[in-house]
């Protein structure tokens, strides 16, 4: 699940790079690279949350690339979501807001209305009505690009987002919980999906919904983020926004949203995948959501 073609804007760290793991930085760029990598495809009858809950975000906008169709259209995607209750959609900040990569600095919402942001359903995008347009987005409003950025930030990069649906999801999908924040996350195995590309960033294949189990490597509690991964396993362009699960008893729960990864030469090599940690975001989701 590891791609990054769109949204991996990067920078240096201990590791090699770390990168945004999704949406466009502008709207000529709606192509995402965050990919699932060293991961497999999900099958479409596959009866747990990574199918039933994860959802890819795509749109019938144009670009300013007069040359390439609408995401949609070509069928594929530029970022990942998960389904947390009928009409809402979590995904992460940098996926539905603008921001200068030099700079750093944030600026208005990716698509001019929040209509033109689709939500799909399906493992596999297509240029067909399979997707609900989205009535209201939301990015957290101290979303600080440059803070996620940061390997190892001292304060909260709040990258995280809603997308409040027009109407109920389809029959077939349903909502994950968020787990509790009491649940240690410490080496626990986590169960990633998304949308992303499987290796470069410089292919931009995505659309094809996949999987991987990866442990967590790490929990940075002042920054409400932890991070999983391992040597050419994780997320890639493509996947932000997109599920950390962790099984708790029989089913699975929701506990981070896809947000940084580590890429070398546009490739995606694992090792650190930064993922926000939804569950404490519980009562800004639920502000937001109506």
């Amino acid at each position: 699940m590891l791609n990054f073609s769109a949204r991996f804007v990067v920078v240096a760290s201990v590791l090699g790079l770390v990168a945004a793991c999704g949406a466009p930085q502008s709207r000529n760029e709606v192509a995402s690279d965050v990919k699932i990598v060293g991961g497999k495809k999900v099958d479409a009858n596959q009866n747990d949350a990574r199918r039933l809950s994860t959802v890819a975000l795509t749109t019938d906008v144009q670009g300013d690339d007069q040359s390439k169709a609408p995401a949609l259209q070509r069928g594929v995607s530029f970022c990942t979501g998960t389904i947390i209750s009928p009409r809402v959609i979590l995904t992460a900040a940098h996926c539905v807001q603008e921001f200068d990569p030099a700079s750093r600095q944030k600026g208005g919402l990716l698509f001019p209305n929040a209509s033109d942001f689709l939500v799909y359903f399906g493992t596999q995008v297509k240029n067909d009505e399979s997707y609900i347009r989205a009535a209201k987005v939301v990015p957290h409003p101290e979303w600080d690009p440059a803070a996620t950025l940061q390997p190892f930030p001292r304060t909260a990069p709040n990258d995280i987002a809603i997308l409040v649906l027009s109407q109920d999801i389809p029959k077939g999908y349903e909502p994950v919980q968020i787990a509790d924040p009491s649940l240690s996350l410490d080496n626990e195995q986590a169960a990633l999906a998304g949308f992303g590309v499987p290796f470069s960033r410089s292919i931009g294949n995505t659309g094809t919904l996949r999987q991987v189990d990866v442990r967590v490597t790490g929990v940075n509690t002042a920054a409400k983020r932890f991070s999983v991964g391992a040597l050419f396993r994780g997320a890639c362009a493509g996947d932000s926004g997109g599920p950390a699960f962790i099984k708790v008893g029989d089913e699975f729960q929701l506990v981070g949203a896809t947000s940084t990864g580590a890429e070398l030469l546009t490739a995606c090599i694992g090792v650190i995948n930064n993922y926000t940690d939804a569950r404490q975001y519980k009562s800004w989701i639920a502000s937001v959501s109506e």
